[in-house]
Formats: structure tokens, sequence, C-alpha cells
């Protein structure tokens, strides 16, 4: 307990163990209450011994592997785990295939963003682009780290004309995570240098890495990723209309 009252405020993870023989309904209170306080904000595994032999086991019970994600999800978990021998493996794919394939599509286990919407004005150079989005995470497992959202002004081929990274956004902050279910809306600013000429300009977005500067650090579950990690949204026109340009 007293590890418990120490580690998680400060953000350890929380490891939920032994789903072969347990559930929600059978862990017991304290271990419940633990897990709904810390799990909305402290990163989480859950991680289950697949045993399909003897007294007990999987095939026994008629459980299947999506009974355990459900489990997972229930436990606000981020990630599963499981292990197997091998001979219970090969069984494991060849009974259980369409949960493994749950655990990976829209609405199973980690993080998946979406950018839902998009809209931006047509700005004069050394104007002001006013960029609005809308963005969710589609799955249940929280970002339990930093990846602000950066801007690209581009022209048809994909080479940067100017940038900017939003790291304002509330989902940036400490303590947020992305939740699955919330709908994040946003408004940028980014600063269109005088240099650049009037034209029409491609708009591309990414979820980068601050530190390393690498290229995409989240990839996002939509269409239209570039060479370099870039999603095309569509294009701005930098000159003389102040029109609105819906995402395409």
């Amino acid at each position: 307990i007293l590890g418990y009252r120490y580690s998680l405020p400060i953000g350890a993870g929380l490891s939920v163990n032994g789903y072969e023989g347990n559930n929600r309904a059978s862990v017991g209170p304290l271990r419940c209450q633990i897990i709904d306080r810390w799990a909305p904000t402290n990163p989480g595994i859950g991680e289950s011994n697949w045993v399909y032999k003897g007294s007990g086991s999987i095939i026994e019970n008629n459980r299947h592997i999506t009974d355990f994600l459900n489990e997972f999800i229930a436990s606000h978990n981020d990630i599963a785990h499981w292990y197997a021998i091998s001979e219970d493996y090969q069984l494991l794919k060849s009974r259980d295939s369409l949960g493994l394939i749950k655990g990976l599509i829209a609405g199973g286990i980690g993080y998946r963003f979406v950018i839902k919407q998009a809209s931006w004005n047509n700005p004069s150079s050394n104007g002001t682009m006013t960029i609005k989005s809308t963005w969710i995470n589609q799955n249940y497992g929280k970002l339990n780290a930093i990846a602000p959202i950066k801007w690209f002004l581009t022209d048809i081929n994909g080479k940067d004309y100017c940038n900017g990274i939003d790291s304002g956004s509330a989902m940036n902050q400490t303590g947020n995570y992305w939740r699955k279910n919330n709908v994040y809306k946003m408004v940028y600013n980014l600063s269109i240098p005088k240099y650049i000429p009037s034209g029409i300009y491609g708009v591309r977005v990414a979820m980068v890495n601050t530190t390393t500067k690498k290229l995409p650090y989240i990839r996002l579950g939509i269409k239209g990723m570039d060479g370099q990690g870039r999603y095309r949204l569509g294009t701005v026109q930098i000159g003389n209309s102040s029109k609105t340009n819906p995402m395409q």
C-alpha cells in the first residue's frame, strides 16, 4: 500500500496480472479501486498466461482472446500482453485470430489518433493562417508522452516553406493523455513569412517528437501520409483571397 501511495502520484505504471484466473468481479475491491483511481492518468499493462490444458484451462472454460481484451479494457489497460508455449500459441492463432485482430483495429487496444476536420483561411504573405481542427482518439489506450501537432506549408512536391508546432494545446499537457471518446478542438495561428510568394500551397500535419525531430512520431489513423510522415490535408491560397478552406 505504501508503494502505491508514493509511486502512483509521480506517474508509476500499473501492471495488472493474472487474468486467466481473475476478472474485475473476483480481484477484490482494493485492486479495482487502485485501477479506477489511477488508470485515467497513469500508463497500464494487462498480462495473462495462456494455459490451454488441464484444470481451469481456457478451453475448459470456453474462453477466447476477445474475452481477455474486454477485461483489459474494463481495467483501463493501454497495452495487452500474453505469453504461451508454442503448442498453445498455434491453437491461439487458429482459434482466436479474430480476437487478435480486434486488438489492432479501430476501437481496440492502444491508441489511434484521427483528425476529424480542419479548416483555415487564405492568408497574405506576412499574415496569419488560422487553422481550426478537431481530433479524437478512437482506441482505448492513452498517449503517455508529449507529441505535439506540427503544421506544414509545402509546395506541390512536399518542399517545406514554413511550419509551426502547436505546443500549447490541452492534449500536450501532463495529465490529459488524449483520452478515448474526448473530442479535442484546436486553433493554431501559423505565421506566414513575408518572403513566401503568392500561390497555392499544400497543408500537411504530423505528430512529432520535439526532442529527436523524428517524423512521424505517432502515425495517424487517416490516409494521405507522405514519404516524410506528414499527412496531406488540402491546399491554401497565399495572397489574394481570405476565404476559408475545408480539409480535403
